[in-house]
C-alpha cells in the first residue's frame, strides 16, 4: 500500500476518534452547563426570594409602619396647635372650627395607632406605643379641663392649664412618638442593609461557582449575574417607577425635581412642571372597563413621552395624572412651546381595544423660581392651575397665579360644604313647564337642580355641579333626585295632571356608570310612574364621547319604556348621520337660536334649519329660552311647538308647581 494512502488513513481513523471523543465532551460539557446553571438558578431563585421578601418587609411592613408614626404625630401636633388656638380666639365660630379639628385630630390619631397596633410589631415598638398610651392617659385630662374652661369663657384657667400641664404631658407624648420614628426608620436602615448583604452573598455565591466550572460556568455565571442584578433593578425601578406606565413615580419625580431646581438656580435658568389631568377619564373607566383605561393611560405615556424633548422627564402621579417637568428654559415660551406639543397630541382619537376614544387633557403650569422653591410646592400650584383649565372648559392649560391660591381655597372649602350639603339634603329640585303651544298646556316640568345653601341662598349647578362630578357626589345624589323627581310627578298625576311627564337631566358621569340602568329602574319602581313619563336629557357631547357606546347605554334605557331626549340640540358637536342612529324621542333647540329671533333674520333662518332637522328625524320639538311675546310669536309662525322659558315660568321650588298647572294658558299662547 503505498504510504500516502497509510497516512491517509491513519489521520482519517484519527479524525474519527477525536470527533468521536469531542461529541462525547461536547455532551458531558453541556450536561454540566445544565446540571450547573439549574444549580446556579435554584440559588438564584432563592437568593431573589430572600431579596424580595426583605424589600417587601422594607416597602410594605416598615414604610407603612413611619407613615402611621408620621400621622400619629401629625395629629398629636394638630391637638396642641388647636387647642391653643381655642384659648386665644375671641369669635366663637373660629372656636367651633378649631374645636373640629381637635377632635378630627384625636380621630386621626386614634385611627392611625389601631392601624400601626395591627401591624406585625416588635418588643421595642410595642414598649413604646404603651408609653404613648401612658402618656396619652395623663395628658387627656388637662386637656379636657382647658377646653372646659375655654368653652366656660374662663380663659385665665385655660391658659394655665395650657402652660403647665397641657403642652408639658403633650410634649411628652411627642417626645415617645419621635423615639418610635427613629426606631422605625433605623429598623428600615438595618432591613435594607440586611438585604443588600443577601444580594451580595447572591452575586459571591453565583462568581465562585463560575470560577470552578471553567468557561462553562464562567457564561453560566455571567447569565445568572445579568438577572440577578436585572432583578435587583426592578426592585428599584419597582420602588421609583409607575407599574403601570414605566415611567416615574410621584417619589422619584420630586428628586429629579430638585435637581433641576439646584441647576436652574445655578444656571440662572426656568425649570417648568406641567400637571396634566385627563378630561373625563372616569368616563372611559366606567362605560369601557378598567382594562381599557389602563390601556388607555399606556399610549397616553407614549405620547407624552413623544411631545417632549430628550431633556425633560415625564411622570405619573397616579389615576389619570401626570407630570412634565421642562428643564434647561431659558424662557416661559420654551415651558409653553412644551405645552403646546403635549395639548396636540393627547387630543388625537386613540384607537383603544378595538374602538376610537376621544380624551383631552386640562393641563396647569408653574414655574421656578417664580411659583416656588420646593419640589412640593410646584407640584401643588401645577395641580391649582389644572383645576382652573379644567373649570374654564378643559382641553386648555393655565399658568399658575397667585390669585389662584385663594381660588384653591374657596374649592376645597365649597367641597367641604357640598359634602356636608349632600348629608344634609341640601341639594333639591326646582321645574320649569314645557308648554304645548297648540293645546295651551303644560304638559312637562323639567327637573333642575339647586343647592339651598344655608347662608348663600339658592345656588345654581354652575357654582357646584362640576364639583358634585369630580368628587363623585353626583352619583348618590343623582339617584336620591330621579326618584325625587319620579315621586313628585306622580303626586301631580294623582292630583288630576294625568298627561303630565317629568324630564331629568343625567350627567356624562352618571350616564357612563356603570349602574345607571339598575337606577333608573329602582327609581321607577318606587315611585310608580309610568315609564313614558319619564324623560331623560342628554347633551350631544355626551353622546359624542364614544357612539357607539352610548347608542348601546340607550338602548339599555329604552329597554325600561323611558323617554330620551337630546338637550342642546344643534350646537354643533355631532353630524346627522349620528343623530339619525341615537333612539332618541325629543329633541331640545338650544336657547342660543331663541336669543336673536326678534331683531336677527339670519337667527330666524337658523332656527327654521334647526327645526326641519328635528321634523325629519321625527322628533319631538321643545325649544328653549322663550322670554318674549315676539319670540313666541316668531316661533308659532313655524309650527306648534312645545316651548320653555321665563316667558312661561322661571324653575320654581316643587311647591309652587300647582299653580302653574292650574293656570289658564290659552291667553298667552294666543296673546292675549
Amino acid at each position: 500500500m503505498p504510504a500516502h494512502r497509510t497516512a491517509l488513513r491513519w489521520l482519517s481513523g484519527w479524525t474519527t476518534w477525536s470527533l468521536v471523543h469531542w461529541k462525547q465532551g461536547l455532551v458531558v460539557g453541556f450536561s454540566t452547563l445544565l446540571l450547573l446553571n439549574a444549580f446556579v438558578s435554584e440559588n438564584s431563585i432563592k437568593a431573589n426570594k430572600q431579596t424580595e421578601q426583605d424589600l417587601k418587609h422594607i416597602v410594605d411592613v416598615q414604610f407603612q409602619k413611619l407613615v402611621l408614626t408620621q400621622k400619629m404625630r401629625e395629629a398629636a401636633h394638630q391637638r396642641t396647635t388647636s387647642v391653643t388656638q381655642l384659648i386665644f380666639q375671641k369669635d366663637p365660630f373660629d372656636r367651633e372650627e378649631s374645636m373640629e379639628r381637635f377632635d378630627q385630630a384625636a380621630s386621626d390619631f386614634l385611627v392611625a395607632r389601631r392601624a400601626l397596633l395591627t401591624m406585625n410589631i416588635d418588643k421595642q415598638e410595642g414598649a413604646l406605643l404603651a408609653e404613648q398610651a401612658r402618656n396619652t392617659r395623663e395628658a387627656q385630662p388637662f386637656q379636657r379641663q382647658l377646653v372646659d374652661y375655654a368653652s366656660k369663657g374662663e380663659m385665665g384657667k385655660a391658659q394655665e392649664i395650657l402652660v403647665k400641664n397641657a403642652i408639658p404631658t403633650q410634649e411628652i407624648t411627642l417626645g415617645t412618638l419621635n423615639r418610635l420614628a427613629e426606631y422605625t426608620s433605623e429598623q428600615t436602615r438595618l432591613a435594607m442593609e440586611r438585604a443588600t448583604a443577601a444580594s451580595e452573598q447572591a452575586r459571591g455565591v453565583i462568581f465562585l461557582l463560575s470560577v470552578v466550572a471553567g468557561f462553562l460556568g464562567l457564561v453560566v455565571a455571567l447569565v445568572v449575574a445579568y438577572l440577578t442584578i436585572r432583578a435587583g433593578f426592578e426592585k428599584e425601578i419597582l420602588a421609583t417607577h409607575d407599574t403601570l406606565t414605566g415611567l416615574p413615580n410621584r417619589l422619584l419625580i420630586h428628586d429629579h425635581l430638585a435637581q433641576a431646581m439646584l441647576q436652574a438656580h445655578r444656571d440662572r435658568k426656568l425649570v417648568g412642571v406641567l400637571f396634566i389631568d385627563l378630561d373625563r377619564f372616569k368616563v372611559v373607566n366606567d362605560s369601557l372597563g378598567h382594562d381599557v383605561g389602563d390601556e388607555l393611560l399606556r399610549t397616553v405615556s407614549v405620547r407624552l413621552r413623544s411631545s417632549v424633548r430628550e431633556t425633560d422627564i415625564v411622570a405619573r402621579l397616579g389615576g389619570d395624572e401626570f407630570i412634565v417637568m421642562v428643564q434647561h428654559a431659558t424662557q416661559v415660551s420654551d415651558v409653553l412651546m412644551v405645552v403646546d406639543k403635549v395639548l396636540e397630541a393627547l387630543q388625537q382619537p386613540y384607537q383603544v381595544a378595538g374602538r376610537e376614544v376621544f380624551s383631552t387633557c386640562s393641563i396647569g403650569v408653574s414655574l421656578y423660581p417664580h411659583d416656588g422653591d420646593q419640589p412640593a410646592d410646584l407640584i401643588k400650584h401645577a395641580d391649582v392651575a389644572m383645576y382652573k383649565a379644567k373649570k374654564e372648559g378643559r382641553n386648555q392649560y393655565r399658568l399658575f397665579d397667585a390669585s389662584m391660591a385663594e381660588f384653591a381655597a374657596r374649592r376645597l372649602e365649597t367641597e367641604t360644604e357640598l359634602h356636608h350639603a349632600v348629608e344634609n339634603d341640601e341639594l333639591e329640585l326646582h321645574y320649569q313647564p314645557q308648554l304645548d303651544v297648540a293645546t295651551g298646556k303644560i304638559i312637562a316640568l323639567e327637573a333642575l337642580i339647586r343647592w339651598r345653601h344655608p347662608t348663600r341662598g339658592i345656588l345654581l349647578p354652575a357654582h357646584f355641579l362640576t364639583l358634585l362630578e369630580e368628587t363623585g357626589l353626583i352619583q348618590v345624589t343623582g339617584g336620591r333626585l330621579l326618584l325625587q323627581a319620579c315621586l313628585d310627578c306622580v303626586a301631580w298625576q294623582r292630583a288630576g295632571h294625568t298627561e303630565l311627564s317629568v324630564s331629568f337631566n343625567l350627567s356624562a358621569m352618571e350616564f357612563w356608570h356603570e349602574g345607571l340602568v339598575d337606577r333608573i329602574s329602582y327609581a321607577l319602581d318606587e315611585s310608580g310612574i309610568i315609564p313614558d313619563c319619564l324623560n331623560l336629557e342628554l347633551t350631544e357631547g355626551i353622546l359624542m364621547e364614544d357612539v357607539d357606546m352610548a347608542i348601546q347605554r340607550m338602548e339599555e334605557i329604552k329597554a325600561l319604556g323611558v323617554g330620551l331626549s337630546v338637550d342642546d340640540f344643534g350646537t354643533g358637536y355631532s353630524c346627522l348621520a349620528h343623530l339619525m342612529r341615537f333612539p332618541v324621542d325629543e329633541a331640545k333647540i338650544d336657547r342660543f337660536f331663541v336669543t336673536n329671533l326678534e331683531d336677527n333674520k339670519q337667527a330666524t333662518n337658523y332656527l327654521s334649519a334647526i327645526l326641519a332637522l328635528s321634523n325629519s328625524l321625527s322628533l319631538q320639538t321643545v325649544i328653549e329660552g322663550v322670554e318674549t311675546l315676539r319670540q313666541l310669536r316668531t316661533i308659532q309662525s313655524m309650527g306648534d311647538y312645545i316651548v320653555q322659558g321665563y316667558l312661561i315660568s322661571k324653575p320654581v321650588p316643587a311647591d309652587e308647581i300647582v299653580e302653574l298647572l292650574n293656570r289658564g294658558w290659552r291667553e298667552v299662547v294666543a296673546g292675549e
